[in-house]
């Protein structure tokens, strides 16, 4: 008989696929960008109980400003530059969390990409990746970078291009899960799976 927490688990592994570097994307509201243009993401997801380390990796064409569950972690200015970021004291295990990002062009090509890698106590390493999954607005709305703002009206982001393409080439992001995972467990990272 299965406990509520591999129920739990069996669950959120259905709604999981792999996820690899050439799979993260960059994103944006649409291929083509305007000057000044701004645009935000958001993208809601569950985290399990067992989390043991998480790293936000990210960068935006030409800048992005990132929020957990409405704290703002994280400005960066210069997209050649990969913010990274420890964010477990920010996540909420066993219930819904969000990644919000005020992105902003200042002419050319555009766009956002991240990477959130969640080693579980087990040495499973769960990803989340920047895709056509992520939703996105012109117009800032009260509340937009918290769990339970209702983002309904809000459109899908467009994958401008695969991480590694475009003007971005040179842009690259460690495979190596979260800060401190080495020290919060022992276990190799024998699988790898991405939140849907």
């Amino acid at each position: 008989m299965l406990h509520f927490a591999q129920f739990a688990m069996i669950l959120l592994t259905l709604l999981i696929a792999p996820c690899s570097g050439a799979e993260l994307a960059w994103i944006w509201s649409g291929k083509q960008a305007g000057d000044k243009e701004r645009v935000l993401f958001r993208r809601d997801f569950e985290v399990p109980d067992n989390v043991v380390s998480a790293t936000l990796t990210s960068s935006a064409d030409n800048w992005h400003r990132l929020c957990v569950n409405g704290a703002f972690l994280e400005w960066n200015r210069n997209w050649q530059k990969v913010a990274r970021v420890d964010i477990k004291k920010n996540l909420k295990p066993g219930a819904r969390n969000v990644i919000a990002v005020e992105a902003g062009n200042e002419g050319g090509p555009a766009g956002f990409v991240l990477l959130l890698q969640m080693v579980l106590a087990d040495g499973k390493v769960m990803k989340l990746c920047s895709d056509g999954t992520w939703l996105c607005a012109k117009e800032t709305a009260e509340g937009w970078e918290k769990p339970d703002f209702d983002s309904k009206a809000w459109a899908r982001a467009v994958e401008v291009e695969k991480m590694g393409g475009g003007p971005w080439a040179q842009i690259q992001f460690s495979e190596n899960p979260a800060i401190g995972a080495e020290e919060a467990t022992s276990k190799k990272h024998p699988a790898e799976a991405v939140v849907r």
